[in-house]
């Protein structure tokens, strides 16, 4: 009698998430709690940085977690410019400084809002959140 092998699936990626802060040890962090959970993450200090990385890999996230007060491009402008390059991306804007007020401004918003600092258990969550969710 013979088995009949075992027909794996192939191994399903990681989502990928960037997150973009120009403070390099919150970014870190973030990311850190990210690859605990098994995602895949690039830090970037800039809006203009993730932008490049955008354009030169062919790899796009899947979800983009931004600052909102940074040095040139702030969060919002990023969050525009990437939604023009991928479509359907998922955005999550942070900030300690401003609120959703602020926000409200612009034609397009993120899928979440989140204020700082946040327990790392309300971002594992609200990613979850928007993994479930149709984009």
């Amino acid at each position: 009698m013979t088995r009949d092998a075992e027909i794996q699936a192939p191994a399903k990626r990681s989502p990928l998430i960037y997150v973009v802060d120009d403070q390099e040890i919150f970014a870190e962090v973030v990311a850190a709690i990210l690859r605990s959970e098994d995602y895949e993450t690039a830090t970037f200090e800039s809006g203009e940085a993730a932008v490049e990385a955008l354009k030169r890999n062919s790899r796009k996230p899947d979800l983009i977690l931004t600052d909102y007060l940074m040095p040139g491009m702030n969060g919002m402008e990023l969050i525009i410019k990437c939604r023009t390059m991928v479509q359907g991306v998922r955005t999550v804007l942070f900030s300690g400084q401003v609120d959703d007020k602020v926000v409200a401004k612009y034609a397009v918003r993120p899928d979440r809002f989140v204020r700082k600092p946040f327990e790392p258990t309300v971002l594992l969550d609200l990613i979850a959140e928007l993994r479930r969710s149709p984009s």
